[in-house]
């Protein structure tokens, strides 16, 4: 397996402010809003 994409982002100052709850649920939406999923399956699934 290789790696195909990095992404990183910085807190806001509102963000710097939310409950541990709350950012650990900005860890998975976050991808999931920067990248093209069906297109990474693709990738993955080898097709």
């Amino acid at each position: 397996k290789y790696v195909i994409a990095f992404a990183s982002k910085s807190n806001k100052n509102v963000e710097s402010n939310y409950s541990s709850y709350d950012k650990e649920t900005l860890v998975i939406v976050c991808p999931l809003l920067t990248f093209d999923l069906t297109y990474m399956t693709t990738i993955y699934n080898g097709d």
